[in-house]
Protein backbone atom coordinates (compact mmCIF):
# COMPACT_ATOMS: atom_id res chain seq x y z
CA UNK A 1 0.00 0.00 0.00
CA UNK A 2 1.27 3.42 -0.97
CA UNK A 3 2.07 5.76 1.86
CA UNK A 4 0.27 9.05 2.40
CA UNK A 5 3.51 10.79 1.49
CA UNK A 6 3.62 9.07 -1.93
CA UNK A 7 0.01 10.06 -2.66
CA UNK A 8 0.68 13.68 -1.80
CA UNK A 9 3.76 13.67 -4.09
CA UNK A 10 1.75 12.18 -6.93
CA UNK A 11 -0.96 14.81 -6.55
CA UNK A 12 1.69 17.53 -6.51
CA UNK A 13 3.22 16.23 -9.77
CA UNK A 14 -0.22 16.15 -11.43
CA UNK A 15 -0.97 19.66 -10.24
CA UNK A 16 2.33 20.95 -11.60
CA UNK A 17 1.66 19.31 -14.99
CA UNK A 18 -1.83 20.82 -15.17
CA UNK A 19 -0.41 24.25 -14.36
CA UNK A 20 2.27 23.92 -17.05
CA UNK A 21 -0.33 22.92 -19.65
CA UNK A 22 -2.53 25.85 -18.64
CA UNK A 23 0.38 28.28 -18.89
CA UNK A 24 1.29 27.05 -22.38
CA UNK A 25 -2.34 27.23 -23.52
CA UNK A 26 -2.72 30.75 -22.14
CA UNK A 27 0.52 31.78 -23.82
CA UNK A 28 -0.67 30.41 -27.15
CA UNK A 29 -4.06 32.08 -26.87
CA UNK A 30 -2.42 35.36 -25.90
CA UNK A 31 -0.13 35.16 -28.93
CA UNK A 32 -3.04 34.46 -31.25
CA UNK A 33 -5.08 37.28 -29.74
CA UNK A 34 -2.42 39.97 -29.92
CA UNK A 35 -3.12 40.96 -33.56
CA UNK A 36 -3.76 44.69 -33.93
CA UNK A 37 -6.49 46.06 -36.22
CA UNK A 38 -5.45 49.22 -38.10
CA UNK A 39 -7.19 51.64 -40.47
CA UNK A 40 -7.41 55.36 -41.19
CA UNK A 41 -4.65 58.00 -41.20
CA UNK A 42 -1.18 57.86 -39.67
CA UNK A 43 -0.22 61.48 -38.91
CA UNK A 44 2.67 61.01 -36.45
CA UNK A 45 5.80 58.87 -36.56
CA UNK A 46 4.74 55.28 -35.89
CA UNK A 47 6.57 51.97 -35.39
CA UNK A 48 4.97 48.61 -36.16
CA UNK A 49 6.75 45.94 -34.11
CA UNK A 50 6.53 42.19 -33.65
CA UNK A 51 4.89 42.78 -30.27
CA UNK A 52 1.58 43.67 -31.94
CA UNK A 53 2.06 41.65 -35.13
CA UNK A 54 0.14 40.73 -37.18
CA UNK A 55 -1.33 44.09 -38.16
CA UNK A 56 -4.76 43.61 -39.74
CA UNK A 57 -5.84 46.21 -42.29
CA UNK A 58 -9.54 46.59 -41.59
CA UNK A 59 -9.70 49.61 -43.91
CA UNK A 60 -7.36 51.75 -45.98
CA UNK A 61 -4.32 53.07 -44.09
CA UNK A 62 -2.77 56.37 -45.25
CA UNK A 63 0.48 57.98 -44.07
CA UNK A 64 0.03 61.78 -44.03
CA UNK A 65 1.41 65.05 -42.65
CA UNK A 66 5.07 64.12 -43.12
CA UNK A 67 4.82 61.12 -40.78
CA UNK A 68 7.05 58.05 -41.08
CA UNK A 69 5.78 54.51 -40.60
CA UNK A 70 8.63 52.13 -39.70
CA UNK A 71 7.95 48.38 -39.95
CA UNK A 72 10.33 46.11 -38.05
CA UNK A 73 11.78 42.80 -39.23
CA UNK A 74 9.43 39.85 -38.79
CA UNK A 75 6.23 41.90 -38.77
CA UNK A 76 3.21 40.57 -40.70
CA UNK A 77 0.82 43.05 -42.30
CA UNK A 78 -2.33 41.43 -43.63
CA UNK A 79 -5.33 42.97 -45.31
CA UNK A 80 -8.78 41.80 -44.25
CA UNK A 81 -10.34 43.04 -47.50
CA UNK A 82 -9.59 45.01 -50.64
CA UNK A 83 -7.61 47.71 -48.81
CA UNK A 84 -4.34 49.50 -49.44
CA UNK A 85 -1.45 51.03 -47.50
CA UNK A 86 -0.84 54.48 -49.02
CA UNK A 87 2.07 56.86 -48.52
CA UNK A 88 0.44 60.18 -49.37
CA UNK A 89 2.70 62.78 -47.76
CA UNK A 90 5.22 60.94 -45.63
CA UNK A 91 7.50 57.91 -45.66
CA UNK A 92 7.33 54.14 -45.33
CA UNK A 93 10.44 52.36 -44.03
CA UNK A 94 10.38 48.55 -44.11
CA UNK A 95 13.34 47.11 -42.19
CA UNK A 96 13.20 43.40 -42.93
CA UNK A 97 16.21 41.12 -42.64
CA UNK A 98 17.40 37.97 -44.36
CA UNK A 99 15.42 35.11 -42.79
CA UNK A 100 13.25 37.59 -40.91
CA UNK A 101 11.40 39.36 -43.70
CA UNK A 102 8.42 41.66 -43.36
CA UNK A 103 5.30 40.09 -44.88
CA UNK A 104 2.53 41.98 -46.69
CA UNK A 105 -0.34 39.69 -47.61
CA UNK A 106 -4.09 39.07 -47.46
CA UNK A 107 -6.38 37.19 -45.11
CA UNK A 108 -9.27 37.31 -47.56
CA UNK A 109 -7.75 35.16 -50.29
CA UNK A 110 -4.68 33.44 -51.65
CA UNK A 111 -4.98 34.66 -55.23
CA UNK A 112 -3.87 37.84 -56.97
CA UNK A 113 -6.04 40.93 -56.44
CA UNK A 114 -7.16 39.90 -52.93
CA UNK A 115 -5.99 43.30 -51.64
CA UNK A 116 -4.87 46.59 -53.19
CA UNK A 117 -1.17 46.65 -52.24
CA UNK A 118 1.17 49.50 -51.28
CA UNK A 119 0.74 52.87 -53.03
CA UNK A 120 3.31 55.69 -52.94
CA UNK A 121 1.98 59.03 -54.20
CA UNK A 122 3.83 62.03 -55.60
CA UNK A 123 4.77 63.47 -52.20
CA UNK A 124 5.58 60.12 -50.61
CA UNK A 125 8.65 57.92 -50.34
CA UNK A 126 9.33 54.32 -49.41
CA UNK A 127 12.40 52.24 -48.58
CA UNK A 128 11.57 48.55 -48.60
CA UNK A 129 14.21 45.95 -47.72
CA UNK A 130 13.61 42.23 -47.29
CA UNK A 131 9.84 42.12 -47.72
CA UNK A 132 7.54 39.40 -49.04
CA UNK A 133 4.57 40.91 -50.88
CA UNK A 134 1.81 38.65 -52.16
CA UNK A 135 -1.81 38.34 -53.40
CA UNK A 136 -2.31 42.04 -54.25
CA UNK A 137 -3.38 43.74 -57.45
CA UNK A 138 -0.12 45.72 -57.60
CA UNK A 139 2.51 44.93 -54.97
CA UNK A 140 3.95 48.45 -54.98
CA UNK A 141 2.41 51.21 -57.11
CA UNK A 142 4.48 54.39 -57.44
CA UNK A 143 2.42 57.40 -58.52
CA UNK A 144 5.22 59.93 -58.84
CA UNK A 145 6.90 59.22 -55.49
CA UNK A 146 10.42 57.99 -54.71
CA UNK A 147 10.89 54.30 -53.89
CA UNK A 148 13.77 51.90 -53.24
CA UNK A 149 12.97 48.17 -53.14
CA UNK A 150 15.74 45.70 -52.37
CA UNK A 151 16.05 42.01 -51.49
CA UNK A 152 12.29 41.46 -51.65
CA UNK A 153 9.98 38.85 -53.19
CA UNK A 154 6.76 39.50 -55.12
CA UNK A 155 4.53 36.44 -55.42
CA UNK A 156 1.09 35.91 -56.98
CA UNK A 157 0.20 39.57 -57.51
CA UNK A 158 -1.28 40.85 -60.76
CA UNK A 159 1.74 43.17 -61.08
CA UNK A 160 4.88 43.28 -58.94
CA UNK A 161 5.86 46.98 -59.22
CA UNK A 162 4.14 49.72 -61.28
CA UNK A 163 5.84 53.12 -61.71
CA UNK A 164 4.36 56.14 -63.50
CA UNK A 165 3.92 59.94 -63.34
CA UNK A 166 7.69 60.68 -63.27
CA UNK A 167 8.35 58.36 -60.33
CA UNK A 168 11.82 57.57 -59.02
CA UNK A 169 12.63 53.87 -58.57
CA UNK A 170 15.53 51.68 -57.45
CA UNK A 171 14.92 47.96 -57.88
CA UNK A 172 17.75 45.61 -56.88
CA UNK A 173 18.06 42.05 -55.59
CA UNK A 174 14.36 41.22 -55.91
CA UNK A 175 12.57 38.05 -57.05
CA UNK A 176 9.28 37.97 -59.00
CA UNK A 177 7.34 34.69 -58.86
CA UNK A 178 4.00 33.67 -60.39
CA UNK A 179 2.64 37.19 -60.90
CA UNK A 180 -0.38 37.13 -63.22
CA UNK A 181 0.96 39.61 -65.75
CA UNK A 182 4.37 41.29 -65.61
CA UNK A 183 6.89 41.81 -62.81
CA UNK A 184 7.37 45.49 -63.60
CA UNK A 185 5.44 48.33 -65.29
CA UNK A 186 7.32 51.44 -66.45
CA UNK A 187 5.25 54.06 -68.26
CA UNK A 188 6.84 56.41 -70.83
CA UNK A 189 6.92 59.28 -68.31
CA UNK A 190 9.62 57.50 -66.26
CA UNK A 191 13.01 59.11 -66.83
CA UNK A 192 16.12 56.95 -67.08
CA UNK A 193 17.90 59.34 -64.73
CA UNK A 194 15.37 58.40 -62.01
CA UNK A 195 15.58 54.65 -62.61
CA UNK A 196 18.03 52.05 -61.27
CA UNK A 197 17.42 48.44 -62.30
CA UNK A 198 20.01 46.24 -60.60
CA UNK A 199 20.18 42.46 -60.49
CA UNK A 200 16.70 40.94 -60.17
CA UNK A 201 15.31 37.45 -60.75
CA UNK A 202 12.25 36.18 -62.65
CA UNK A 203 10.61 32.96 -61.50
CA UNK A 204 11.00 29.77 -63.51
CA UNK A 205 10.10 26.07 -63.36
CA UNK A 206 6.51 26.51 -62.28
CA UNK A 207 6.96 29.99 -60.82
CA UNK A 208 6.93 31.85 -64.13
CA UNK A 209 5.21 35.21 -64.39
CA UNK A 210 2.48 35.57 -66.99
CA UNK A 211 4.82 37.57 -69.25
CA UNK A 212 8.57 38.11 -69.26
CA UNK A 213 8.29 41.76 -70.20
CA UNK A 214 8.10 45.29 -68.84
CA UNK A 215 4.53 46.56 -68.88
CA UNK A 216 3.11 49.83 -70.22
CA UNK A 217 -0.23 51.38 -69.27
CA UNK A 218 -1.58 49.06 -66.58
CA UNK A 219 -2.61 51.35 -63.70
CA UNK A 220 -2.31 54.63 -65.62
CA UNK A 221 -3.32 54.89 -69.28
CA UNK A 222 -2.11 58.47 -69.83
CA UNK A 223 0.65 60.84 -68.83
CA UNK A 224 0.10 63.88 -66.61
CA UNK A 225 2.65 65.66 -68.81
CA UNK A 226 6.04 64.42 -69.91
CA UNK A 227 8.90 65.58 -67.65
CA UNK A 228 10.73 68.29 -69.55
CA UNK A 229 8.16 67.72 -72.34
CA UNK A 230 9.90 64.44 -73.22
CA UNK A 231 8.59 60.89 -72.74
CA UNK A 232 10.34 57.82 -74.09
CA UNK A 233 10.57 54.06 -74.33
CA UNK A 234 14.12 52.76 -74.60
CA UNK A 235 15.80 49.38 -74.71
CA UNK A 236 16.36 48.06 -71.20
CA UNK A 237 17.95 45.03 -69.60
CA UNK A 238 15.98 43.51 -66.74
CA UNK A 239 16.28 40.34 -64.65
CA UNK A 240 18.80 38.70 -66.97
CA UNK A 241 16.92 39.51 -70.20
CA UNK A 242 18.78 41.82 -72.57
CA UNK A 243 16.58 44.28 -74.47
CA UNK A 244 13.51 42.92 -72.74
CA UNK A 245 10.28 43.49 -74.72
CA UNK A 246 7.42 45.67 -73.52
CA UNK A 247 3.83 44.52 -73.01
CA UNK A 248 1.21 47.18 -73.74
CA UNK A 249 -1.99 46.69 -71.69
CA UNK A 250 -4.39 49.37 -72.91
CA UNK A 251 -4.62 52.54 -74.95
CA UNK A 252 -2.03 55.05 -73.71
CA UNK A 253 -2.66 58.75 -74.41
CA UNK A 254 -0.67 61.99 -74.68
CA UNK A 255 -2.64 65.25 -74.38
CA UNK A 256 -0.07 67.98 -73.77
CA UNK A 257 0.79 70.05 -76.86
CA UNK A 258 4.42 70.44 -75.73
CA UNK A 259 5.06 66.71 -75.29
CA UNK A 260 7.19 64.56 -77.59
CA UNK A 261 7.05 60.79 -77.24
CA UNK A 262 10.15 59.01 -78.57
CA UNK A 263 10.56 55.27 -79.09
CA UNK A 264 14.24 54.33 -79.37
CA UNK A 265 15.82 52.02 -81.93
CA UNK A 266 15.50 48.30 -81.22
CA UNK A 267 12.47 48.53 -78.93
CA UNK A 268 9.89 45.72 -79.23
CA UNK A 269 6.36 46.54 -78.02
CA UNK A 270 3.88 43.67 -77.81
CA UNK A 271 0.20 44.40 -77.37
CA UNK A 272 -1.91 42.27 -75.09
CA UNK A 273 -5.09 40.77 -76.50
CA UNK A 274 -7.56 42.91 -74.58
CA UNK A 275 -10.41 43.70 -76.91
CA UNK A 276 -8.52 45.57 -79.64
CA UNK A 277 -8.26 48.88 -77.74
CA UNK A 278 -4.49 48.87 -77.22
CA UNK A 279 -2.49 51.53 -78.96
CA UNK A 280 -0.92 54.94 -78.54
CA UNK A 281 -3.08 58.04 -78.96
CA UNK A 282 -1.66 61.52 -79.46
CA UNK A 283 -3.76 64.64 -79.58
CA UNK A 284 -3.66 68.44 -79.08
CA UNK A 285 -0.35 68.77 -80.91
CA UNK A 286 1.65 66.15 -79.01
CA UNK A 287 4.16 64.36 -81.25
CA UNK A 288 5.61 60.87 -81.64
CA UNK A 289 9.07 60.00 -83.00
CA UNK A 290 9.85 56.38 -83.86
CA UNK A 291 13.63 56.36 -84.12
CA UNK A 292 14.45 52.96 -85.62
CA UNK A 293 17.58 52.30 -87.65
CA UNK A 294 18.52 49.73 -90.29
CA UNK A 295 19.01 46.41 -88.48
CA UNK A 296 17.68 47.88 -85.26
CA UNK A 297 14.05 48.50 -86.13
CA UNK A 298 11.25 49.43 -83.75
CA UNK A 299 8.66 46.63 -83.74
CA UNK A 300 4.98 46.88 -82.83
CA UNK A 301 3.30 43.47 -82.63
CA UNK A 302 1.12 41.23 -80.45
CA UNK A 303 1.70 39.12 -77.36
CA UNK A 304 1.48 36.01 -79.56
CA UNK A 305 4.40 36.93 -81.81
CA UNK A 306 7.47 34.95 -80.71
CA UNK A 307 9.59 36.18 -83.63
CA UNK A 308 10.56 39.32 -81.74
CA UNK A 309 11.66 39.22 -78.11
CA UNK A 310 11.02 35.48 -77.75
CA UNK A 311 8.18 33.65 -76.02
CA UNK A 312 7.08 36.63 -73.96
CA UNK A 313 3.80 35.09 -72.78
CA UNK A 314 5.53 31.86 -71.66
CA UNK A 315 3.14 29.55 -73.50
CA UNK A 316 5.55 27.82 -75.86
CA UNK A 317 3.79 27.18 -79.16
CA UNK A 318 0.24 27.20 -77.72
CA UNK A 319 -0.59 30.50 -79.47
CA UNK A 320 0.45 32.01 -82.77
CA UNK A 321 0.42 35.36 -84.52
CA UNK A 322 -2.98 36.84 -85.40
CA UNK A 323 -4.31 40.17 -86.69
CA UNK A 324 -6.69 42.75 -85.23
CA UNK A 325 -5.29 42.38 -81.70
CA UNK A 326 -4.45 46.05 -81.14
CA UNK A 327 -5.72 49.40 -82.37
CA UNK A 328 -2.56 50.95 -83.85
CA UNK A 329 -1.19 54.48 -83.59
CA UNK A 330 -3.84 57.20 -83.66
CA UNK A 331 -2.97 60.87 -84.10
CA UNK A 332 -5.55 63.66 -83.78
CA UNK A 333 -5.91 67.44 -83.64
CA UNK A 334 -2.59 68.67 -84.97
CA UNK A 335 -0.30 65.94 -83.66
CA UNK A 336 2.55 64.65 -85.82
CA UNK A 337 4.37 61.39 -86.49
CA UNK A 338 7.93 60.85 -87.66
CA UNK A 339 8.74 57.18 -88.17
CA UNK A 340 11.97 55.60 -89.37
CA UNK A 341 12.50 51.87 -89.67
CA UNK A 342 9.30 50.85 -87.91
CA UNK A 343 7.50 47.52 -88.34
CA UNK A 344 3.80 46.96 -87.56
CA UNK A 345 2.11 43.59 -87.12
CA UNK A 346 -1.32 42.45 -85.91
CA UNK A 347 -3.06 45.86 -85.72
CA UNK A 348 -6.54 46.89 -86.85
CA UNK A 349 -4.91 49.86 -88.61
CA UNK A 350 -1.22 50.46 -88.05
CA UNK A 351 -1.40 54.27 -88.30
CA UNK A 352 -4.44 56.56 -88.32
CA UNK A 353 -4.12 60.32 -88.93
CA UNK A 354 -7.33 62.10 -87.99
CA UNK A 355 -8.31 65.75 -87.97
CA UNK A 356 -6.98 69.06 -89.23
CA UNK A 357 -3.24 69.71 -89.01
CA UNK A 358 -2.30 66.11 -88.21
CA UNK A 359 0.79 65.02 -90.18
CA UNK A 360 2.95 61.96 -90.67
CA UNK A 361 6.35 61.24 -92.18
CA UNK A 362 7.12 57.54 -92.57
CA UNK A 363 10.38 56.19 -93.98
CA UNK A 364 11.85 52.70 -94.49
CA UNK A 365 9.03 50.99 -92.57
CA UNK A 366 6.76 47.96 -92.89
Amino acid sequence: MKSLKDLKLKRLVVLVLVMLIAIRLFSRLSHEAKALDVSGDITANTNWTTTDSPYNLTGNVTIRNGATLTVDAGVVVQSNGYYRLTVDNGALVVNGASGNEVTFTSTSGTTANSWDGIVVSQNGSATIDYANISYSEVGVMIQGGSVSITNSTFTSNHIGVDAHFDASLTLTGNTFNSNTYVPLVLNPDIQDSNLTLGSNILGSSGNENGYDAIGIGYSASFTNGCPGSSCSIVQRNFAGISDIPYLHFSSYSFYNSADTFTIAAGVVIKHRNYGGDQGFRLTNGSDIVIAGTAGNEVVFTTEYDDRFGGDTNNDGTATSMSNGIWEGLRLESGSSLTADYAEFYGADASIVLFGSGTTGTIRDSL
